[in-house]
């Protein structure tokens, strides 16, 4: 007993122990249920008053509930391990390691993820030499240099009225556009393949944000340089080339689009593949294509191909779902993510882009 304080009233609990301390007196405890594992603390708090200092109650309060009831639910906890027959230091090496692989991985993804999305690719030496005289660049509105080849229009033919004069092709994500050199998309407009910011011999760094920029000054640069009007200027698409073909389609008045391989977003895809980590904070480049489905308003072509390992045929269908444009879907058999090439596809690419 202190001087001028009364000490606590209330019948005590055989175990409680009163811990005294200059400033506070809080109350320590063990589980009287040790298989549940519930505090005394909580119980018993209606029949004594923490601390004899009511400055001091709230804190004491804290320490009865956090301190003595964490410490019980562990204890509990250890004892129905225990009695699985689980070695609690195994078990507890074990979650740690696990959590900090899962840590790692995390970390990786996050940091790496540039690696993941963007494969750039140079030049092939023989392809520069062989069709140096088609290159062709552009510059940017930061400054970057993109560089590319134009390949030249079929000679037209008597009452041509095919609605494309030109074409802008957008490659995949790991895909050096000057192959198409060798193999020209099925139409006759002059095609122009230039090479995305850090790829081949384009100048920058790869970004979303910065495709996408790059695909509608490169767009209208070409448009006014070939002086050839939008209205008579396809875009085409291949896997990630179909986000900037469709944000170009939608922001301009372009003549035709083809999407080969679409997708809704790649943010939808990474959820799919690595389900356990929150990929919405961490994706920096998310190629959000649906947003644009509902603006787009040139008739559209999109081919798929039968086994696809790469965009899953559920994120094509998502955004076939939402675009509001007249579309046709063509779906090529026998064929995968990277081999398109076949009859029915050059068929149904010829007659879409060279029809009336």
């Amino acid at each position: 007993r202190r001087s001028g304080v009364e000490p606590p009233t209330g019948t005590i609990h055989p175990r409680q122990i009163l811990i005294r301390n200059p400033q506070t007196e809080f109350r320590r405890t063990q589980c009287p249920n040790p298989e549940l594992g519930i505090p005394t603390a909580v119980g018993a708090q209606k029949e004594f008053k923490f601390g004899y200092n009511s400055g001091h109650d709230g804190e004491s309060d804290k320490l009865g509930r956090n301190g003595v009831g964490a410490g019980c639910g562990l204890r509990a906890a250890r004892r129905q391990l225990q009695s699985a027959g689980i070695d609690v230091v195994k078990f507890a090496a074990i979650l740690g390691a696990a959590c900090a692989l899962y840590a790692g991985a995390g970390v990786f993804l996050w940091a790496a993820q540039e690696r993941l999305v963007f494969h750039p690719r140079p030049v092939p030496a023989d392809k520069r030499r062989m069709f140096q005289h088609l290159e062709i660049q552009f510059t940017m509105p930061d400054g970057a240099v993109l560089r590319g080849w134009l390949h030249p229009a079929d000679p037209p033919t008597p009452g041509d009225n095919a609605p494309c004069q030109l074409i802008v092709y957008f490659g995949g994500n790991a895909e050096e556009v000057s192959a198409n050199l060798h193999n020209p998309l099925p139409a006759r407009a002059a095609q122009l393949f230039v090479n995305y910011r850090g790829f081949g011999d384009s100048d920058g760094k790869p970004s979303a944000q910065k495709f996408e920029q790059d695909a509608l000054s490169l767009f209208d640069q070409a448009t006014q340089q070939l002086g050839i009007p939008a209205e008579k200027t396809c875009v085409f698409g291949r896997s990630l080339g179909t986000h900037m073909a469709s944000a170009v389609a939608a922001q301009r008045p372009v003549a035709r689009a083809v999407l080969i391989s679409p997708f809704d977003s790649v943010l939808n895809i990474a959820r799919a593949r690595y389900p356990v980590y929150p990929v919405g904070m961490m994706l920096r480049h998310p190629f959000n294509t649906e947003k644009y489905a509902d603006q787009v308003r040139a008739p559209t072509l999109i081919i798929l191909a039968s086994s696809d390992w790469v965009v899953p045929r559920k994120r094509s269908d998502a955004l076939i779902k939402r675009w509001q444009a007249p579309a046709k879907t063509v779906v090529i058999p026998n064929a995968s993510h990277n081999h398109f090439d076949s009859p029915e596809y050059r068929q149904a690419v010829s007659e879409f882009l060279d029809g009336a």
